[in-house]
């Protein structure tokens, strides 16, 4: 917790945690919160976050709090990719949809040359989500976060090779 921004100091609580034999038994290799009061009441902090199991698959999972300290998986939700996927992302949209932006790799071979931008949508509170879509196609990207500017405007963010540079 801080107050300041610069000075901070660890709270306890429940952390999510690797888990033998689970989606996330090798590592978590990427996390993103988001508080939402609006539509989980009883768990405002919903967190997607990247586990690679012991075979070296990789999955986005979730977890949620009362309180963004206490953690406890959400057992039932598991989203499985063949290779590595990243910088998961939830954004409510609106009251009916909520979009969860990630990168990943487009081709499946563990080149990071191969990662790209997707999105997928939740109309049931992110029980569930439909088929991916992909975002700038052409676009190489490592990591990405979003931002609100207004109502009706958003500008998402992403990392990317250098221009000139050689990935793989």
């Amino acid at each position: 917790i801080s107050t300041d921004g610069m000075s901070w100091t660890e709270e306890s609580g429940v952390r999510i945690s690797t888990e033998a034999g689970y989606y996330d038994a090798s590592s978590i290799t990427a996390l993103g919160v988001m508080h939402n009061p609006t539509d989980f009441p009883t768990y405002p902090y919903v967190a997607f976050y990247v586990g690679m199991d012991a075979s070296g698959s990789y999955s986005i999972l979730k977890a949620t709090s009362a309180d963004g300290l206490s953690w406890e998986k959400v057992r039932d939700f598991v989203l499985p990719f063949s290779s590595y996927v990243d910088s998961p992302r939830a954004y409510r949209y609106d009251s009916t949809h909520l979009w969860l932006y990630y990168t990943r790799d487009s081709v499946g071979v563990g080149s990071t040359g191969d990662s790209r931008m997707y999105v997928i949508s939740s109309s049931d509170k992110a029980k569930t989500f439909g088929s991916e879509t992909s975002l700038m196609s052409g676009a190489t990207a490592y990591q990405l976060c979003l931002a609100t500017v207004t109502a009706t405007e958003m500008h998402l963010y992403y990392t990317a090779p250098a221009s000139g540079e050689t990935v793989g």
